[in-house]
C-alpha cells in the first residue's frame, strides 16, 4: 500500500513538473510578445484558464468524453498551485478560485474552446 501511495506522489509531482515548465515556457513566450513590463495579472489569469483548458480538452479526445468534475477540480488546482509557485505576490487564491470558475464556463460555452486555445498559442509564440 505504500509503495502505491509513493508512486502516486511521484506521477503528481512529474505532472506538476511538466505544468512547472509549460507555464515558464508560455510566460516566456507571452514576455517576449508584450515586452517586460507589459504583462499583468490578467495574462497570468488566462495563461491559466487556457492551458488548463487545453489539458482538460486534450484528456477529452483521447478518451471520447470530459473528465469526472472531481478531475477537472484537480486539474485546475495543480495549474494554479504551480502559477502561485511562480508569481507569488502576483497570482493569488482570488485567481485560482476565478481560474475554477473560468476553465467550466469556457468549456461549456465555447463549443470551440480548442480553436480558441490554439489561435492563443499560435499568437504568444508567434506562429501566423
Amino acid at each position: 500500500m505504500e509503495d502505491m501511495f509513493r508512486a502516486q506522489q511521484q506521477a503528481e509531482e512529474e505532472f506538476k513538473q511538466k505544468i512547472r515548465t509549460d507555464l515558464r515556457q508560455n510566460v516566456q513566450a507571452i514576455l517576449t510578445l508584450k515586452g517586460e513590463g507589459r504583462v499583468g495579472v490578467q495574462d497570468l489569469e488566462q495563461e491559466a484558464i487556457y492551458y488548463s483548458c487545453d489539458i482538460l480538452l486534450h484528456q477529452k479526445a483521447e478518451a471520447g468524453y470530459m473528465p469526472a468534475d472531481q478531475i477537472i477540480s484537480d486539474i485546475i488546482k495543480c495549474v494554479t498551485d504551480v502559477m502561485q509557485e511562480l508569481f507569488p505576490k502576483d497570482y493569488t487564491a482570488r485567481h485560482a478560485a476565478f481560474a475554477q470558475e473560468g476553465v467550466r464556463i469556457n468549456l461549456t460555452q465555447a463549443p470551440n474552446m480548442q480553436q480558441i486555445v490554439n489561435r492563443y498559442y499560435d499568437k504568444i509564440y508567434q506562429r501566423y
